[in-house]
């Protein structure tokens, strides 16, 4: 709640004027806005503006509005974390009016089905509220607001991830004007300063500053205070790196203080909070903050142009970029937008600002981003005028996937509401007379978004919790291969709203119950069986299925070898002196294979891999090679295949017939000629029967196949990569194999 608004107007002839949200200049607003009372839609709502600029994005589907905790006390100002270790457990902090200026804490630890919580931090304490939350590595949950007498921070902790928690902290660091607070700490495993907790934010008692402290023993103790700028800084945010980094960024307001913000200020440091670069003009945007009061175009609410950061902490190809979004001028003195920027090098340097924010909204504002720790996803939320109905306002997600290229633009909220102060719909106006909140919120992990806003749907402002999933990321777990029973479940399961439904390829050998996605063997099937799902509802999904290999089959059943890709039927015909690519069939599962290879024969690759390279070194005759292999149920099967060697002049010759591949190695082109089985002379042009010509890799993938009755066709090999693939000519009931080498 809150101190937001500084604004210095003359040196000496006007003083600071702090404009308190929810502290002690609660005045009623004369004006009166009647809440809204449009219908709930308890429905999906996957509504999908693209931006202008925009090609790409999650595919992000959008569950229904939760209020999280009902109740008739107003709630607003809203900040949400997710225990990235654990991310079920998810805590939002909100500012509230019980009797007193408090600040509520929510929790869910089931992935935002159902909250606990209440209206108080710590019940009948009053607070000036500026709510922030956080996870550490261990899986404590902070939450911060600002003491009632605005000189320090209280922290409120629980170790058991919200279901109890400790009394307050109390930090006192300056004799008042204390603004603004964020905590974050460092939750990432690999960091040597995980658990680090730190704090930031602006003093306003003279001189004007941005400070910061942190914590190494689970907030029991803070360092003293550090300045981090000396000078017009406001509205702090505080982010953590991959590597142990910490970033904080505000809004500057250069050296008189002027509105709106000039800027986007930036320090960071790299050895755990003790020391930080000094304060830089990261570089220059033009702020919405016109105004310390009610602004018109907003209906008479105060906006602020604060940052808002998130730093990519994924393994993708973006780890450690930092990401900063902010509500702009469009122009420099327009309409309000919402800007994203990037920075690749620890913030030394920026990207081009982005506009991100829908095309069609007439302002836009309260900006706050997360990055995905799992996927790289890019997720912002705001508040947007979106229709011709004055004030009406929707929630916004603009989502990226491919670091902040491109965007596509989801509205969150199920129903609109009227932008006015808090105060127009409440009987006793107890809030400054344009607060409207200052920020809200968002967070993911692992393909699932909470946004959190407030607004007053139902006559009272609460705060809602969307859930949206990267549908995307939808895999279906389970195992490959069914001794008796497995259960298969979805990595990503969609949120309520949507029902799930399990099928089998083959119910008679493989049953699987449709809600529960438990599959079971029945009549002893041995045999492969595809396992689906679907999703339907207002978000519907059919999922990619997955193969499964039930039980082991017998001896000989539905078992062969291949060789280079192609069917081994009994008897094979293969070329001396080359090599050749077996694979042992079906293989799901199977461990401990086995290859037992006639004289002659030898290993190019090892004899326990499915697909093993053999060599042949012969001459003419018959032989007989056999594969055997088991699997986790214990069953096992042992196949034979009989192979005839056979030799011949001028090339491999099925029959009388004369086939020769050339150049080999070769780069751009492969030349095959084929005599006649009659004349064995490579002048004739045309056959007296096609042949077959198949072109293998060394993974058995058939990467090129014709069929011809000239006696000299080529093979284009300028698109394949150089490795070693294998030729197969199939001629009046005979096979040619040989080894094919391309080099460039």
């Amino acid at each position: 709640m809150k101190a937001l608004f500084i604004l210095i107007c003359m040196i000496a002839l006007c003083k600071l004027e702090i404009v308190k949200g929810q502290d002690q200049s609660w005045r009623t607003d004369p004006r009166s806005v009647p809440p809204y009372t449009g219908n709930i839609n308890q429905g999906f709502n996957n509504t999908r503006i693209t931006t202008g600029n925009s090609t790409s994005s999650p595919g992000v589907c959008d569950g229904p509005d939760q209020r999280i905790f009902p109740t008739n006390n107003p709630q607003s100002e809203v900040h949400i974390s997710i225990d990235k270790n654990n991310p079920l457990n998810i805590v939002v902090s909100a500012n509230t009016y019980k009797n007193d200026y408090q600040q509520g804490r929510y929790v869910s630890n089931d992935g935002g089905n159902s909250w606990t919580g209440s209206d108080e931090l710590v019940t009948n304490v009053p607070v000036a509220g500026d709510p922030s939350t956080t996870y550490d590595y261990s899986g404590n949950v902070y939450i911060s607001t600002i003491t009632s007498n605005q000189n320090g921070f209280n922290i409120l902790k629980s170790m058991d991830r919200g279901q109890t928690w400790s009394g307050f902290s109390t930090f006192n660091v300056t004799s008042g004007g204390f603004d603004k607070e964020m905590i974050a700490a460092d939750a990432f495993g690999s960091s040597q300063f995980k658990n680090n907790l730190y704090c930031a934010w602006t003093d306003f008692s003279s001189p004007f500053s941005v400070k910061l402290n942190r914590s190494i023993d689970g907030a029991n103790t803070f360092s003293s205070p550090i300045s981090l700028k000396n000078g017009f800084g406001q509205g702090t945010n505080i982010q953590t790196g991959p590597n142990g980094e910490v970033y904080v960024c505000y809004a500057d307001y250069g050296t008189s203080g002027n509105l709106p913000a000039s800027g986007l200020g930036f320090v960071r440091s790299i050895d755990g909070g003790i020391t930080f670069s000094p304060s830089q003009l990261a570089f220059t945007y033009v702020g919405i903050r016109t105004s310390n009061s009610a602004l018109p175009q907003f209906n008479g609410i105060r906006v602020n142009d604060f940052p808002a950061m998130a730093v990519d902490k994924s393994t993708g190809s973006h780890r450690g970029r930092i990401y900063v979004v902010y509500a702009a001028q469009k122009n420099g003195n327009g309409n309000a937008i919402i800007q994203l920027r990037f920075s690749d090098d620890r913030g030394s340097t920026w990207s081009a600002p982005k506009e991100i924010s829908i095309s069609g909204g007439t302002q836009n504002w309260f900006p706050w981003i997360t990055v995905d720790d799992v996927t790289g996803g890019v997720y912002v939320i705001y508040y947007s005028f979106d229709t011709s109905i004055a004030f009406e306002t929707n929630t916004y997600v603009a989502a990226t996937s491919d670091g902040g290229n491109s965007f596509v633009n989801y509205k969150v909220s199920d129903v609109s509401h009227i932008t006015a102060p808090i105060n127009s719909s409440l009987s006793v106006p107890v809030f400054n007379p344009s607060y409207a909140g200052d920020y809200i919120g968002i967070a993911a992990n692992g393909g699932k978004v909470y946004s959190a806003w407030m607004d007053n749907r139902n006559g009272t402002w609460q705060v809602y919790v969307s859930v949206l999933n990267d549908m995307t990321l939808n895999r279906i777990i389970g195992s490959s291969i069914v001794c008796s029973t497995s259960n298969y479940s979805l990595q990503n399961p969609p949120s309520s709203g949507t029902t799930l439904s399990w099928s089998s390829s083959y119910p008679s050998g493989l049953s699987i119950n449709s809600s529960t996605g438990i599959a079971t063997r029945v009549n002893n099937f041995n045999g492969y069986a595809t396992i689906s799902a679907t999703v339907t509802g207002s978000c519907p999904a059919q999922l990619t299925p997955v193969s499964a290999y039930v039980g082991l089959p017998g001896a000989d059943i539905n078992t062969l070898i291949y060789v280079s890709g192609k069917r081994g039927t009994n008897p094979v015909s293969l070329n001396p002196l080359a090599t050749y690519n077996f694979k042992c069939d079906p293989v799901a599962g199977a461990t401990n294979f086995n290859w037992v290879l006639p004289n002659g024969f030898s290993f190019y690759s090892g004899n326990t891999t499915p697909s093993p390279y053999i060599t042949t070194s012969l001459t003419s005759g018959h032989y007989t090679l056999y594969c055997s292999a088991n699997n986790v149920c214990g069953s096992s099967w042992t196949h034979d295949l009989g192979i005839n060697v056979l030799t011949g002049g001028g090339g491999c010759c099925p029959g009388a017939a004369v086939v020769r591949a050339s150049p080999n190695p070769t780069s751009n082109t492969l030349t095959i000629q084929v005599s006649d089985s009659l004349t064995n002379n490579m002048n004739i042009s045309t056959l007296d029967q096609p042949y077959q010509v198949l072109l293998y890799d060394r993974f058995s993938k058939k990467v090129f196949s014709t069929e011809s009755s000239n006696n000299t066709i080529q093979i284009p090999t300028e698109g394949l990569s150089p490795d070693i693939y294998y030729l197969n000519v199939l001629f009046k009931g005979r096979v040619f194999q040989d080894k094919i080498v391309i080099k460039r």
